[in-house]
């Protein structure tokens, strides 16, 4: 999960604006549990051993001091040759994204992270500059939320600057630090509103709460969650089997890359969207979302849509239909697959 370490290079007179900080975030795989998240569901993902890592300085700036610049520098320590980016981060209404095609575009998950937190700093008259090196072993584009990493670490950074500031400075800053799921929805807040990107919370909360050796049942609807570790082969069921110890999960990189905010993502995000309002239009307010559709309302409403000709309107219906019935079988799947990881049911866990 997000930690920090830092190193106090202060001066003599308590202002530690100097001081060197480090945050860490990994990234993660699921387990089980895809398209659930953004529809208020179950979702089994665990933390994996890449990371990113931020280090750096930073400082919270008072807006009444006139001799004050609030400017955030970041650079990437992976790719050689790369420059320092830098972006005015005085107010939320100074910052804009980078276009997708820009070649420092990645510095968005930075800068959207900056944003969410300069929403609240700029209530208490503040603004907050940095200055960070950020580098990682997340493989970029392959599905282990690289980008989720990176705004959790900045994140992490982020609190520890403001922790330190009302510390150091009696800002009296009345900021909720330190929970999770505050960290998470920020997080997610960014990539939707800054970069475009129309993620559920998964990716950031478990880089946020995720334990090693563990993995993390996640109610998306709630943001309650459930560490589970790998239970003792249960040799129950089936007497030949052999204890012979846990398993393990491979990772295989494929070179496939893909993008949240491009590609068939956000069609599906769009297609369950049209999956939930159609739900609803026929059981009522009741159906907030996937997450209150049965596998048996479904079933209706494939019966009764089959029974009509066939056009595009019915096209799109039947893609629809076959959105939201992935969604429930999906749900109950994934709250199947905590239960046999946690009895050491490898079969049942597939």
């Amino acid at each position: 999960n997000g930690n920090d370490n830092g190193n106090d290079n202060g001066n003599d007179n308590g202002n530690r604006n100097n001081e060197i900080l480090c945050t860490v975030a990994p990234g993660r795989v699921n387990l089980i549990g895809e398209h659930t998240d953004y529809t208020g569901g179950f979702v089994f993902p665990m933390a994996i051993e890449f990371s990113t890592v931020c280090v750096g300085k930073g400082s919270i700036v008072r807006n009444s001091n006139s001799n004050a610049v609030s400017v955030s520098k970041v650079i990437s320590a992976n790719a050689k040759g790369s420059r320092v980016i830098s972006f005015d981060s005085s107010s939320v209404e100074m910052m804009t994204p980078l276009s997708r095609q820009d070649t420092d575009s990645w510095s968005n998950y930075v800068a959207g992270v900056v944003q969410q937190y300069m929403k609240e700093l700029s209530k208490c008259g503040c603004s907050i500059s940095l200055e960070i090196a950020i580098c990682g072993d997340v493989p970029l584009g392959s599905g282990l939320s690289s980008s989720a990493s990176l705004e959790v670490a900045v994140a992490t950074f982020i609190e520890k600057v403001i922790e330190k500031s009302n510390s150091d400075l009696n800002l009296n800053l009345n900021l909720k630090l330190g929970g999770m799921k505050e960290t998470a929805l920020r997080c997610q807040a960014a990539e939707n509103e800054f970069c475009g990107a129309p993620c559920g919370i998964m990716d950031q909360y478990v880089s946020v709460t995720a334990n090693k050796g563990s993995a993390i049942m996640i109610d998306c609807r709630s943001l309650e969650y459930q560490t589970i570790s790998m239970g003792d082969t249960d040799t129950t069921s089936n007497p030949s089997d052999v204890d012979d110890g846990k398993p393990v999960f491979l990772i295989c990189n494929s070179n496939v890359k893909h993008s949240i905010g491009g590609g068939e993502y956000p069609i599906r995000v769009t297609q369950c969207a049209d999956a939930t309002k159609h739900f609803r239009s026929i059981h009522g307010d009741g159906v907030v979302s996937l997450r209150d559709v049965s596998l048996a309302m479904v079933a209706a409403a494939t019966k009764k849509g089959s029974s009509s000709s066939t056009d595009d309107a019915d096209d799109d219906a039947d893609v629809t239909l076959r959105r939201a019935k992935h969604v429930v079988a999906e749900n109950e799947r994934t709250q199947k697959a905590a239960l046999a990881l946690a009895n050491g049911n490898w079969a049942a866990f597939g």
